[in-house]
């Protein structure tokens, strides 16, 4: 959860942030609220991205808790709300009443704002869920690479179709374990596979948000002088 230094810090740096919000670590509608005004106070766009709150769930209690709060997130919602891709309970593809709570959900927000699915549940068969349920793509590239993929290849063999739908695009590195057992979120380096992604993305789309998704925060200042000459040489050519 971004604090109102990191926003500040990022204005002069960047022209969208993420405000994600987990469940497992009690994120609340208060916090996003606070952050969603100093963003519309400085003039910063924003997204807002719920982590840990499942579209399909078909428990009525936790259905509704879970429908109410992203109801609540979607009308603070600027440019959007981010959510994932989500799958059954075995690990298969939506189906049956899994699938229908996912897209009546899916409606419901639309309705409210615009919703991005982000590729992070089955990467590698995320084309097929994006093609079924997306009309706004997150694409996060650090996720690719951690799905045992090649991002460089994966952004090249995108289709026209897939690329026109793509309004954001995350990016962090996959480098490693670390204690809690996640592998990705870290820092870019100048000659990762990641950043050379990013660079190949631009050159088939150069209108998308572009939004660091990076744990360390010592890591982010790094990250962002590496990605700015590309976005600027990119967007210019």
């Amino acid at each position: 959860m971004l604090s109102n230094g990191d926003i500040d810090a990022a204005l002069s740096n960047c022209g969208i942030v993420q405000i994600s919000v987990f469940r497992e670590w009690g994120g609340t509608i208060e916090d996003v609220s606070r952050l969603v005004a100093r963003c519309k106070e400085i003039g910063l766009r924003y997204v807002i991205h719920p982590v840990g709150y499942y579209l399909s769930e078909t428990r009525e209690v936790e259905r509704a808790k879970t429908l109410d709060f992203l109801c609540r997130l979607a009308a603070m919602s600027a440019d959007a709300l981010v959510i994932h891709d989500e799958g059954t309970p075995w690990g298969g593809r939506l189906e049956g009443i899994f699938e229908r709570c996912y897209v009546r959900a899916l409606e419901e927000l639309s309705g409210m704002c615009r919703v991005s699915i982000e590729n992070a549940h089955n990467t590698p068969d995320i084309k097929w869920f994006w093609g079924r349920y997306s009309n706004s793509i997150t694409l996060d590239i650090g996720h690719v690479e951690a799905a045992g993929l090649d991002s460089l290849d994966f952004v090249n063999g995108l289709e026209d179709e897939i690329i026109k739908k793509i309004d954001f695009v995350h990016i962090h590195k996959c480098n490693g374990k670390r204690a809690d057992g996640s592998n990705d979120h870290w820092g870019l380096d100048a000659g990762c596979r990641e950043l050379q992604s990013l660079r190949q993305f631009l050159k088939r789309k150069k209108d998308s948000g572009i939004i660091c998704e990076i744990v360390e925060n010592d890591q982010i200042m790094t990250t962002l002088k590496l990605i700015e000459p590309i976005m600027m040489e990119e967007r210019c050519s």
